[in-house]
């Protein structure tokens, strides 16, 4: 266990997106290599995660999200979103 840091899980909002849209990028790029073409994944994908999640953030539809923090370092995102009828 490493002791002195400190993590918080805020829900997110809109102000968020440029962040939110770096983290999924680099999570996809590392799960989604050999999957996915490596020009969509080198490519501006952090432009195409942001435009998806500005679009979430401003659909009162979408769920909420929340953004952990670990010493004020953004780490990770998690988000809810309801089961298509």
């Amino acid at each position: 266990m490493t002791h002195g840091m400190t993590v918080t899980i805020d829900r997110f909002t809109s102000s968020d997106v440029d962040v939110i849209a770096e983290l999924h990028a680099v999570a996809w790029r590392h799960a989604y290599r050999g999957i996915v073409g490596d020009a969509y994944l080198d490519g501006d994908l952090e432009a195409d995660r942001r435009s998806v999640w500005m679009a979430r953030c401003a659909d009162p539809s979408f769920g909420p999200g929340w953004l952990a923090r670990r010493d004020r370092e953004p780490v990770g995102f998690i988000s809810l979103q309801r089961a298509a009828e």
